[in-house]
């Protein structure tokens, strides 16, 4: 997927994958959601998702909802945060080593 956001091209084809999350429903459900995590080339990160009729990615279609997709973009802060709520220990250490400190 491609995305312009403030005139910057994210695109899932071109970006490294860091990390994926979502929850346990079939993706056929509509609850189901899928999130990834993306770092560009330049070093911007982005999050791709998507899921289903009931999720937050749901888009209007008249009176009913579908399944959809979007782009966000993401400071470092909102990465880590991200990494952080899905308990991507080893991410949060290999990328973001200045944020953590030991117990």
């Amino acid at each position: 997927m491609r995305q312009v956001i403030n005139r910057i091209i994210y695109d899932t084809s071109k970006a490294t994958v860091i990390a994926k999350g979502g929850n346990d429903y079939a993706q056929s459900d509509h609850k189901y959601e899928w999130e990834t995590l993306y770092r560009t080339g330049n070093g911007r990160w982005f999050l791709h998702g998507e899921g289903g009729a009931l999720s937050s990615y749901a888009q209007p279609v008249g009176d009913a909802h579908v399944g959809g997709e979007r782009i966000f973009d993401m400071s470092d802060e909102q990465a880590m945060y991200w990494l952080e709520r899905h308990n991507f220990v080893e991410m949060m250490i290999k990328h973001f080593p200045d944020m953590l400190e030991e117990a």
